[in-house]
């Protein structure tokens, strides 16, 4: 018992030998160290967030939707009219340049039309035109998808099929000030230009927030869905015959895109939005004001480029080899 508590006690001095107080410079320089790592660590997921959750485009990149939306209007006038409307139409969009902060210079173009319509309980009506089919614009838009400035524009006042409402195929992603988190959610205002719906041009004002839980695979490629939830108003001025029109809606939306980890774009999205209006029509002569609302459902697809699978499809062996007969002729 003597020797084994000689032995421990020994080994007692031997550890408090070790263990010496730390000079204050080097507990300083640890305590630096330990600082720059979390901070070098929290940079490196924020960078790693904000590429997944911004546009990664080059120039001569080009995307094409197909947008296939169901529309329900009801305007409450002394007449009650309600319209509803089936539409399919294509649109593309080209990356010109990068500009030195990293926005992009993007052109946007309504390629085809086909919808079916109703007013009422009256007959269907097939189109397979619309005004809007041949329009494009050049604008400003950031990496997170804010667009700013616009740059050239067919100068004829007209408004898309879903309106100067209308969702996009490239949404808005998040405010680019923001470290985003994923999987997280942030909240975020601000003013949206929305070129690709109207001419003279539509300004969203309102709230959006943004949730997402992480990428994930599905049908062989890697995305990244992101949920989208905005409120805020929209005020749109045309004018019909020797009528002038101001449009104003208070739009709430929700949707889900699935943003392609590999492509840096959105290769599917689903948004449902709800438009509760309001007109003001009138001239010298009379003026009046209509109440609505408008229902919308868009899905948007990719068609071109197609995207590629992130893993191959495994082969079996011998699944698609026929047997060799053990006899050769």
């Amino acid at each position: 018992m003597a020797a084994q508590r000689t032995q421990r006690s020994g080994a007692a001095i031997a550890l408090s030998s070790l263990s010496f107080p730390m000079p204050y410079s080097a507990r300083f320089v640890l305590s630096l160290c330990v600082l720059l790592l979390i901070i070098g660590t929290d940079q490196a997921l924020a960078q790693k967030g904000a590429s997944l959750l911004s546009y990664r485009l080059h120039p001569g990149d080009s995307v094409v939707y197909r947008v296939h939306a169901v529309d329900s209007i009801g305007l409450y006038d002394v007449q009650r009219r309600i319209i509803t409307r089936e539409r399919i139409g294509i649109v593309s969009y080209r990356c010109d340049s990068v500009l030195p902060d990293g926005s992009y210079v993007m052109t946007w173009r309504y390629h085809a039309y086909n919808s079916t319509e109703r007013l009422n309980s009256g007959p269907t009506v097939s189109r397979e035109t619309h005004p809007w089919v041949g329009r494009s614009a050049t604008f400003r838009m950031t990496a997170g998808g804010l667009r700013t400035t616009m740059f050239q524009w067919n100068s004829t006042s007209e408004t898309s099929p879903g309106g100067p409402l209308e969702p996009l195929p490239l949404p808005w992603l998040g405010d680019d000030s923001l470290a985003p988190e994923i999987p997280g959610t942030t909240s975020y205002s601000g003013k949206n230009w929305l070129f690709e719906n109207s001419f003279p041009p539509t300004l969203f004002d309102g709230i959006m927030m943004r949730v997402t839980d992480g990428a994930t695979d599905t049908v062989g490629r890697r995305v990244l869905p992101v949920e989208l939830n905005l409120a805020g108003t929209i005020a749109y001025a045309s004018k019909q015959g020797e009528d002038s029109i101001l449009t104003q809606a208070f739009v709430q939306s929700g949707g889900s895109y699935m943003l392609g980890v590999k492509e840096g774009y959105p290769l599917a999205g689903r948004v449902q939005q709800i438009a509760r209006l309001k007109l003001h029509i009138g001239n010298e002569r009379q003026q009046r004001d209509i109440e609505g609302r408008h229902s919308m459902t868009t899905v948007f697809e990719l068609l071109w480029p197609k995207p590629l699978p992130s893993v191959a499809p495994k082969s079996r062996r011998g699944a698609s080899q026929p047997k060799r007969s053990s006899r050769s002729r």
